[in-house]
Protein backbone atom coordinates (compact mmCIF):
# COMPACT_ATOMS: atom_id res chain seq x y z
CA UNK A 1 0.00 0.00 0.00
CA UNK A 2 1.40 3.43 -0.76
CA UNK A 3 -0.58 6.10 0.37
CA UNK A 4 -0.16 9.38 -1.26
CA UNK A 5 -2.53 12.89 -1.29
CA UNK A 6 -4.54 13.65 -4.29
CA UNK A 7 -3.69 17.03 -6.23
CA UNK A 8 -5.91 16.83 -9.16
CA UNK A 9 -9.00 18.30 -6.89
CA UNK A 10 -7.33 21.46 -7.76
CA UNK A 11 -8.35 21.48 -11.21
CA UNK A 12 -11.76 22.84 -11.75
CA UNK A 13 -14.17 20.02 -12.27
CA UNK A 14 -14.97 20.87 -15.90
CA UNK A 15 -11.47 21.32 -16.49
CA UNK A 16 -10.94 17.97 -14.98
CA UNK A 17 -12.94 15.95 -17.07
CA UNK A 18 -11.94 17.48 -20.25
CA UNK A 19 -8.64 16.55 -19.61
CA UNK A 20 -9.54 12.89 -18.67
CA UNK A 21 -11.80 12.67 -21.88
CA UNK A 22 -9.18 13.83 -24.03
CA UNK A 23 -6.76 11.99 -22.37
CA UNK A 24 -8.96 8.29 -22.73
CA UNK A 25 -9.34 9.43 -26.25
CA UNK A 26 -6.19 9.39 -26.98
CA UNK A 27 -4.56 6.27 -25.06
CA UNK A 28 -7.29 4.19 -23.71
CA UNK A 29 -9.34 1.15 -25.25
CA UNK A 30 -11.89 0.40 -23.08
CA UNK A 31 -13.62 -3.25 -22.91
CA UNK A 32 -17.23 -2.70 -22.79
CA UNK A 33 -18.54 -6.08 -21.43
CA UNK A 34 -20.38 -6.08 -18.41
CA UNK A 35 -18.74 -8.52 -15.83
CA UNK A 36 -15.35 -8.99 -17.33
CA UNK A 37 -13.49 -11.76 -15.32
CA UNK A 38 -9.90 -11.46 -14.43
CA UNK A 39 -8.61 -14.24 -12.67
CA UNK A 40 -5.36 -13.39 -9.68
CA UNK A 41 -2.81 -15.91 -8.42
CA UNK A 42 -1.51 -16.25 -4.60
CA UNK A 43 1.80 -15.18 -4.52
CA UNK A 44 2.92 -16.21 -1.25
CA UNK A 45 1.83 -13.00 1.02
CA UNK A 46 -0.12 -11.12 -1.74
CA UNK A 47 -2.16 -11.74 -4.87
CA UNK A 48 -0.94 -10.60 -8.53
CA UNK A 49 -2.52 -10.15 -12.13
CA UNK A 50 -0.79 -10.96 -15.57
CA UNK A 51 -0.56 -8.09 -17.60
CA UNK A 52 0.91 -7.66 -20.50
CA UNK A 53 3.68 -4.96 -21.50
CA UNK A 54 4.41 -3.55 -24.71
CA UNK A 55 3.70 -4.64 -28.32
CA UNK A 56 5.50 -7.92 -27.49
CA UNK A 57 2.50 -8.20 -25.17
CA UNK A 58 4.92 -9.50 -22.20
CA UNK A 59 3.55 -11.22 -19.41
CA UNK A 60 3.75 -9.68 -16.09
CA UNK A 61 2.62 -10.33 -12.61
CA UNK A 62 1.53 -7.19 -10.84
CA UNK A 63 0.28 -7.02 -7.46
CA UNK A 64 -3.30 -6.03 -7.20
CA UNK A 65 -2.93 -2.90 -4.94
CA UNK A 66 -5.95 -0.47 -4.26
CA UNK A 67 -3.72 1.67 -2.03
CA UNK A 68 -0.99 2.22 -4.81
CA UNK A 69 -1.41 4.82 -7.62
CA UNK A 70 1.84 4.15 -9.13
CA UNK A 71 2.14 1.73 -12.21
CA UNK A 72 5.12 -0.24 -11.37
CA UNK A 73 6.63 -2.68 -13.38
CA UNK A 74 10.49 -4.15 -12.51
CA UNK A 75 12.80 -2.89 -15.35
CA UNK A 76 13.69 -6.54 -17.05
CA UNK A 77 10.36 -6.15 -18.51
CA UNK A 78 11.03 -3.54 -20.62
CA UNK A 79 10.21 -4.15 -24.09
CA UNK A 80 11.62 -2.79 -27.34
CA UNK A 81 8.47 -0.36 -27.36
CA UNK A 82 9.43 0.88 -24.15
CA UNK A 83 10.27 4.65 -23.79
CA UNK A 84 12.50 5.51 -21.34
CA UNK A 85 12.29 9.21 -19.85
CA UNK A 86 16.30 9.14 -17.80
CA UNK A 87 14.64 10.73 -15.23
CA UNK A 88 14.78 8.61 -11.82
CA UNK A 89 13.79 8.84 -8.60
CA UNK A 90 12.72 7.14 -5.59
CA UNK A 91 9.36 5.52 -4.27
CA UNK A 92 8.80 4.47 -0.46
CA UNK A 93 6.55 1.82 0.56
CA UNK A 94 6.12 -0.23 3.48
CA UNK A 95 7.98 -2.76 2.62
CA UNK A 96 10.77 -0.22 1.64
CA UNK A 97 12.01 1.80 -0.90
CA UNK A 98 12.40 1.17 -4.79
CA UNK A 99 14.71 2.96 -7.39
CA UNK A 100 12.60 4.02 -10.67
CA UNK A 101 12.57 5.45 -13.99
CA UNK A 102 9.52 7.21 -15.48
CA UNK A 103 8.70 5.47 -18.71
CA UNK A 104 5.91 4.86 -21.44
CA UNK A 105 4.61 1.86 -22.70
CA UNK A 106 1.87 -0.01 -24.02
CA UNK A 107 -0.39 -1.99 -21.09
CA UNK A 108 -2.63 -4.41 -21.01
CA UNK A 109 -4.93 -5.56 -18.10
CA UNK A 110 -7.62 -8.17 -18.97
CA UNK A 111 -9.66 -6.17 -22.06
CA UNK A 112 -8.51 -3.19 -21.22
CA UNK A 113 -5.77 -1.38 -23.09
CA UNK A 114 -3.73 1.81 -22.66
CA UNK A 115 -1.57 2.31 -25.37
CA UNK A 116 0.77 5.09 -23.61
CA UNK A 117 0.66 3.61 -20.47
CA UNK A 118 3.27 6.43 -17.87
CA UNK A 119 4.67 3.61 -15.65
CA UNK A 120 7.75 3.13 -13.45
CA UNK A 121 10.07 1.12 -14.23
CA UNK A 122 11.69 -0.62 -10.49
CA UNK A 123 15.60 -0.59 -11.09
CA UNK A 124 16.06 -2.21 -7.51
CA UNK A 125 14.52 -2.53 -4.49
CA UNK A 126 15.14 -3.75 -0.76
CA UNK A 127 11.93 -5.42 -0.08
CA UNK A 128 12.84 -8.38 1.20
CA UNK A 129 11.13 -10.41 -1.16
CA UNK A 130 10.87 -10.34 -5.37
CA UNK A 131 7.76 -8.66 -6.99
CA UNK A 132 7.61 -8.15 -10.40
CA UNK A 133 5.31 -4.88 -10.50
CA UNK A 134 2.34 -2.85 -9.20
CA UNK A 135 -0.80 -2.38 -10.72
CA UNK A 136 -2.31 0.68 -8.98
CA UNK A 137 -6.51 0.80 -7.97
CA UNK A 138 -6.46 3.69 -5.48
CA UNK A 139 -9.16 6.08 -5.87
CA UNK A 140 -6.73 8.87 -6.77
CA UNK A 141 -4.50 7.93 -9.88
CA UNK A 142 -3.51 10.85 -11.26
CA UNK A 143 -0.20 9.55 -11.64
CA UNK A 144 -0.68 6.82 -13.59
CA UNK A 145 -3.53 7.80 -14.77
CA UNK A 146 -4.96 3.66 -14.81
CA UNK A 147 -8.89 3.98 -14.69
CA UNK A 148 -10.94 0.75 -14.53
CA UNK A 149 -14.25 2.39 -13.52
CA UNK A 150 -15.77 0.25 -11.32
CA UNK A 151 -14.62 -3.65 -10.19
CA UNK A 152 -14.25 -5.76 -7.48
CA UNK A 153 -12.40 -8.07 -5.99
CA UNK A 154 -12.23 -11.54 -4.19
CA UNK A 155 -9.52 -13.94 -2.93
CA UNK A 156 -10.00 -17.65 -3.17
CA UNK A 157 -9.12 -20.80 -1.02
CA UNK A 158 -6.67 -22.83 -3.52
CA UNK A 159 -4.37 -19.72 -4.08
CA UNK A 160 -6.54 -17.95 -6.68
CA UNK A 161 -8.74 -14.87 -7.31
CA UNK A 162 -10.41 -13.22 -8.95
CA UNK A 163 -11.10 -8.92 -10.53
CA UNK A 164 -14.11 -8.33 -11.76
CA UNK A 165 -14.49 -5.59 -13.79
CA UNK A 166 -17.70 -3.79 -14.71
CA UNK A 167 -20.70 -1.67 -12.91
CA UNK A 168 -21.13 -2.66 -9.55
CA UNK A 169 -23.34 -1.72 -6.12
CA UNK A 170 -20.89 0.33 -3.68
CA UNK A 171 -22.65 2.52 -1.72
CA UNK A 172 -20.54 2.97 1.41
CA UNK A 173 -18.81 6.69 0.95
CA UNK A 174 -15.28 7.17 1.29
CA UNK A 175 -12.46 9.91 1.27
CA UNK A 176 -8.90 9.75 0.65
CA UNK A 177 -7.48 6.46 -0.21
CA UNK A 178 -10.95 4.94 0.22
CA UNK A 179 -11.19 5.51 4.08
CA UNK A 180 -14.55 4.39 5.28
CA UNK A 181 -16.12 5.39 8.38
CA UNK A 182 -17.37 1.66 10.56
CA UNK A 183 -19.40 2.31 13.57
CA UNK A 184 -18.41 -0.91 15.98
CA UNK A 185 -16.40 -4.31 15.62
CA UNK A 186 -18.32 -7.48 17.12
CA UNK A 187 -17.03 -10.84 17.83
CA UNK A 188 -19.94 -13.19 16.96
CA UNK A 189 -22.40 -10.74 17.32
CA UNK A 190 -20.77 -9.00 20.95
CA UNK A 191 -19.97 -5.37 20.97
CA UNK A 192 -16.01 -4.67 21.46
CA UNK A 193 -17.07 -0.83 21.47
CA UNK A 194 -14.19 0.06 18.70
CA UNK A 195 -15.55 2.29 16.10
CA UNK A 196 -13.35 4.64 13.82
CA UNK A 197 -12.26 4.42 10.02
CA UNK A 198 -10.83 1.87 7.67
CA UNK A 199 -9.69 1.35 4.41
CA UNK A 200 -9.91 -1.88 2.32
CA UNK A 201 -6.07 -2.74 1.08
CA UNK A 202 -5.31 -5.00 -1.22
CA UNK A 203 -2.45 -5.07 -1.39
CA UNK A 204 -1.50 -5.19 2.41
CA UNK A 205 -1.21 -8.77 3.76
CA UNK A 206 -2.66 -8.17 7.03
CA UNK A 207 -5.33 -6.38 9.16
CA UNK A 208 -3.53 -3.37 10.79
CA UNK A 209 -4.58 -1.33 13.75
CA UNK A 210 -3.80 2.19 15.01
CA UNK A 211 -4.40 1.71 18.31
CA UNK A 212 -2.74 -1.36 20.54
CA UNK A 213 -4.86 -1.20 23.11
CA UNK A 214 -7.77 -1.24 20.28
CA UNK A 215 -6.32 -4.73 19.20
CA UNK A 216 -5.93 -5.81 22.77
CA UNK A 217 -9.53 -4.86 23.68
CA UNK A 218 -10.81 -7.03 20.37
CA UNK A 219 -8.41 -9.96 21.59
CA UNK A 220 -10.18 -10.06 24.58
CA UNK A 221 -13.63 -9.99 23.10
CA UNK A 222 -12.81 -12.91 20.63
CA UNK A 223 -11.08 -14.87 23.85
CA UNK A 224 -14.33 -14.71 26.19
CA UNK A 225 -16.82 -15.41 23.05
CA UNK A 226 -14.17 -18.45 22.19
CA UNK A 227 -15.28 -21.73 24.31
CA UNK A 228 -11.52 -22.50 23.35
CA UNK A 229 -9.83 -19.53 24.66
CA UNK A 230 -9.69 -19.95 28.56
CA UNK A 231 -6.92 -17.53 29.74
CA UNK A 232 -4.63 -20.52 31.56
CA UNK A 233 -1.85 -18.64 29.92
CA UNK A 234 -2.10 -15.45 32.18
CA UNK A 235 -4.17 -13.00 30.69
CA UNK A 236 -6.62 -12.59 27.36
CA UNK A 237 -4.19 -12.15 24.69
CA UNK A 238 -1.78 -14.52 25.67
CA UNK A 239 -4.84 -17.34 25.88
CA UNK A 240 -5.86 -15.88 22.67
CA UNK A 241 -2.28 -16.35 20.73
CA UNK A 242 -2.33 -20.19 22.84
CA UNK A 243 -5.58 -20.97 21.44
CA UNK A 244 -5.13 -19.52 18.10
CA UNK A 245 -1.66 -21.45 17.66
CA UNK A 246 -4.06 -25.21 18.45
CA UNK A 247 -6.68 -24.19 16.62
CA UNK A 248 -5.42 -22.52 13.49
CA UNK A 249 -8.98 -21.33 12.87
CA UNK A 250 -11.00 -24.31 12.91
CA UNK A 251 -13.81 -22.46 15.60
CA UNK A 252 -12.33 -18.70 15.90
CA UNK A 253 -15.39 -16.68 16.47
CA UNK A 254 -16.08 -14.24 13.41
CA UNK A 255 -15.61 -10.24 13.28
CA UNK A 256 -17.65 -8.01 11.92
CA UNK A 257 -17.26 -4.93 11.00
CA UNK A 258 -20.71 -2.28 10.41
CA UNK A 259 -20.47 0.75 7.87
CA UNK A 260 -22.93 3.40 6.76
CA UNK A 261 -26.24 2.65 5.54
CA UNK A 262 -27.05 -0.55 7.34
CA UNK A 263 -23.45 -2.05 5.38
CA UNK A 264 -21.17 -4.72 7.46
CA UNK A 265 -18.13 -6.75 6.10
CA UNK A 266 -17.88 -10.45 8.06
CA UNK A 267 -14.60 -11.84 8.42
CA UNK A 268 -14.03 -15.10 9.24
CA UNK A 269 -11.79 -16.62 11.49
CA UNK A 270 -10.36 -19.29 8.74
CA UNK A 271 -9.20 -15.74 7.23
CA UNK A 272 -7.98 -13.76 9.74
CA UNK A 273 -5.06 -16.85 10.79
CA UNK A 274 -2.44 -17.61 8.76
CA UNK A 275 0.23 -20.73 8.70
CA UNK A 276 3.93 -19.70 8.79
CA UNK A 277 6.06 -22.30 6.54
CA UNK A 278 7.16 -23.79 10.07
CA UNK A 279 3.64 -24.88 10.30
CA UNK A 280 2.39 -22.15 13.46
CA UNK A 281 -0.76 -20.72 13.53
CA UNK A 282 -1.02 -17.17 14.54
CA UNK A 283 -3.44 -14.32 13.96
CA UNK A 284 -3.08 -12.16 11.15
CA UNK A 285 -3.03 -8.69 12.86
CA UNK A 286 -0.29 -5.81 13.42
CA UNK A 287 -0.63 -2.49 15.18
CA UNK A 288 0.86 0.65 13.44
CA UNK A 289 -0.25 3.59 15.71
CA UNK A 290 1.75 5.96 12.95
CA UNK A 291 -2.08 5.55 11.32
CA UNK A 292 -5.18 6.95 12.27
CA UNK A 293 -7.54 4.29 10.73
CA UNK A 294 -7.33 -0.01 10.67
CA UNK A 295 -6.19 -1.12 7.21
CA UNK A 296 -7.91 -4.19 6.12
CA UNK A 297 -5.99 -6.19 4.09
CA UNK A 298 -6.14 -9.91 2.45
CA UNK A 299 -8.15 -11.17 5.40
CA UNK A 300 -11.18 -8.94 4.28
CA UNK A 301 -10.73 -10.03 0.86
CA UNK A 302 -10.96 -13.70 1.65
CA UNK A 303 -14.40 -13.08 2.97
CA UNK A 304 -15.63 -11.20 0.79
CA UNK A 305 -16.34 -9.50 -2.49
CA UNK A 306 -14.61 -5.91 -2.24
CA UNK A 307 -16.32 -3.61 -4.60
CA UNK A 308 -15.07 -0.53 -5.53
CA UNK A 309 -16.59 2.30 -7.42
CA UNK A 310 -13.96 5.40 -8.19
CA UNK A 311 -16.24 7.83 -10.02
CA UNK A 312 -18.42 8.03 -6.44
CA UNK A 313 -15.23 7.02 -4.35
CA UNK A 314 -17.77 4.04 -2.81
CA UNK A 315 -17.19 0.41 -1.42
CA UNK A 316 -19.09 -2.21 -0.91
CA UNK A 317 -19.27 -6.10 0.38
CA UNK A 318 -20.70 -9.06 -0.78
CA UNK A 319 -20.87 -12.34 0.49
CA UNK A 320 -19.53 -15.12 -2.46
CA UNK A 321 -17.74 -14.27 -5.51
CA UNK A 322 -20.21 -12.70 -7.67
CA UNK A 323 -20.48 -14.14 -11.42
CA UNK A 324 -16.47 -14.56 -11.48
CA UNK A 325 -16.44 -17.36 -8.22
CA UNK A 326 -18.93 -19.79 -9.63
CA UNK A 327 -15.83 -22.07 -9.69
CA UNK A 328 -14.09 -20.92 -6.98
CA UNK A 329 -14.55 -20.77 -2.96
CA UNK A 330 -14.11 -18.22 -0.63
CA UNK A 331 -11.50 -18.74 2.39
CA UNK A 332 -13.95 -20.52 5.16
CA UNK A 333 -14.05 -23.41 4.28
CA UNK A 334 -10.25 -24.67 5.50
CA UNK A 335 -8.33 -23.95 8.35
CA UNK A 336 -5.59 -21.03 8.35
CA UNK A 337 -4.29 -19.74 5.08
CA UNK A 338 -0.28 -20.02 4.30
CA UNK A 339 1.35 -17.18 4.42
CA UNK A 340 5.06 -18.46 2.62
CA UNK A 341 6.69 -15.37 2.51
CA UNK A 342 7.37 -11.87 4.48
CA UNK A 343 3.99 -9.55 4.97
CA UNK A 344 3.62 -6.76 2.68
CA UNK A 345 3.47 -3.78 4.63
CA UNK A 346 1.10 -0.57 3.94
CA UNK A 347 3.29 2.88 3.56
CA UNK A 348 2.79 5.39 6.06
CA UNK A 349 1.89 9.07 5.18
CA UNK A 350 4.81 10.43 6.10
CA UNK A 351 6.71 8.13 3.58
CA UNK A 352 8.90 6.49 6.01
CA UNK A 353 9.20 3.14 4.57
CA UNK A 354 9.44 0.99 7.39
CA UNK A 355 8.60 -1.29 9.34
CA UNK A 356 6.51 0.62 12.81
CA UNK A 357 8.16 0.26 15.77
CA UNK A 358 6.15 -0.62 18.82
CA UNK A 359 5.88 1.98 21.53
CA UNK A 360 3.27 1.69 24.06
CA UNK A 361 2.44 5.06 26.20
CA UNK A 362 2.56 5.14 30.07
CA UNK A 363 -1.03 4.38 30.09
CA UNK A 364 -0.59 0.94 27.89
CA UNK A 365 2.50 -0.20 29.62
CA UNK A 366 0.26 -0.42 33.02
CA UNK A 367 -2.19 -3.07 31.19
CA UNK A 368 -1.04 -6.47 31.09
CA UNK A 369 -3.02 -7.18 27.75
CA UNK A 370 -1.03 -4.67 25.77
CA UNK A 371 2.03 -5.17 27.21
CA UNK A 372 1.55 -9.05 26.06
CA UNK A 373 0.10 -8.15 22.83
CA UNK A 374 3.57 -6.14 21.99
CA UNK A 375 5.91 -8.71 23.07
CA UNK A 376 3.77 -11.40 20.54
CA UNK A 377 4.01 -8.93 17.75
CA UNK A 378 7.67 -8.45 17.90
CA UNK A 379 8.10 -12.29 18.15
CA UNK A 380 6.01 -13.42 15.37
CA UNK A 381 6.63 -10.54 12.73
CA UNK A 382 10.49 -10.61 13.46
CA UNK A 383 11.91 -14.19 13.57
CA UNK A 384 8.67 -16.02 12.10
CA UNK A 385 8.08 -18.54 14.45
Amino acid sequence: MKLLVATFSLVAPSLGNQIRRTLESANVSVHKRKGECVPLDFQKSFYSVKLKLGTTEKNVNAVVDTGSDDLVITSKFATPSTDKSGKKDFLGYGSGDALVELATDRVQVGATVVEKQTIQLMEGNDFGFSIEGILPLGPTGEKSAWKFGDFSMCFHSGGAGSLQLGKNSASIPTSGQWEAKFSGISADGASTGIKGVAVPDSGTTLLMSPSATDLANLFEKICSKWSDCNGEQGNAVDAFYAAVEKDCGESVPSLTFDFAGGKSAKLLGTSYVVRSKTGKCMPAFEVDSSFSFWILGLPLFQSNQVLFSPASRKIGFTTGCGSCGSKLELQGSESAWMLDGPPRWPTRSSGNAQRHKHVIGDDEATNPNVVALVKHLDRVWTDGK
